[in-house]
């Protein structure tokens, strides 16, 4: 097997140019994304946070159910050498606010879902400068998601990002005291996904249905395996039985996630 990535976003980059038709994610409402598409998506947006000043280093918060908008925004971020920051969406409010706050995000990235919750805590959140609603929210000094995606352009940008540099800060649970902030940079990543290739676990033929939460680092490094190797994503909101079982059958699903 060849491997020939340096970073997160190269690796899209990479099986987009591989396999451009091939489906990649498919929401839970159906809608879907080839990887052509997908890193079309996701330059556009990396570009437009490089418009609204996040730079290389900067920690991007994102509060999401499981969606295509959520993966566009991971490897939009991560494309610009920033670090993605996903947050439990089962949190507190006050836990959610420690959480922002202690990850010193300098932008939120939030489904319009949350927006009332965020609303609730936006004066109290110490760096974020940039507040991006994926939905049509209205209020007052939020960007539209797809909005700047749509007025953006779509070319690359500038690969500033190496291996050895951060891309997540993902959030402990189940400790007895503050959840802990763990870095895990591109080269980790990009690794555990080839090993669970070489191990046999994954295979580009599958068709997985996720419904674990991407906050999780399991159902995040699943994810970016199947990325790595070109296979098809069904990303589940919420884990309905009779929902997951009608789309295994209809589907023919090869493999499934949960936690």
């Amino acid at each position: 097997m060849e491997v020939c990535t340096i970073n997160l976003g190269s690796m899209l980059t990479r099986t987009s140019n591989k396999f451009p038709g091939r489906r990649a994610l498919i929401s839970h409402e159906g809608r879907e994304l080839s990887y052509e598409q997908f890193e079309h998506f996701s330059n556009c947006f990396a570009n437009a946070l490089l418009k609204l000043g996040i730079k290389k280093g900067d920690h991007v918060a994102v509060l999401s159910t499981n969606c295509n908008e959520e993966l566009i925004a991971f490897f939009g971020i991560v494309k610009i050498g920033a670090i993605v920051v996903p947050i439990n969406v089962r949190l507190a409010d006050e836990e959610l606010k420690w959480i922002i706050n202690h990850s010193d995000a300098k932008a939120l990235i939030f489904e319009e879902r949350f927006a009332g919750r965020i609303e609730a805590i936006r004066d109290e959140l110490e760096a974020i400068g940039t507040y991006i609603c994926i939905g049509r929210d209205k209020e007052e000094n939020v960007v539209d998601f797809i909005e700047i995606i749509e007025r953006s352009e779509s070319h690359p940008p500038k690969d500033i990002v190496h291996g050895d540099d951060t891309a997540f800060m993902l959030y402990t649970a189940g400790t007895t005291g503050r959840p802990k902030g763990v870095l895990i940079t591109h080269n980790g990543l990009i690794w555990n996904s080839v090993n669970w290739v070489y191990a046999g676990t994954y295979r580009e033929s599958d068709l997985s249905l996720h419904v674990f939460p991407l906050y999780h680092v399991a159902a995040l490094c699943s994810v970016l395996t199947y990325i790595f190797i070109g296979g098809t994503m069904y990303l589940k909101r919420t884990f309905d039985p009779s929902d997951c079982l009608e789309t295994i059958e209809r589907e023919k699903i090869t493999r499934w996630a949960a936690a």
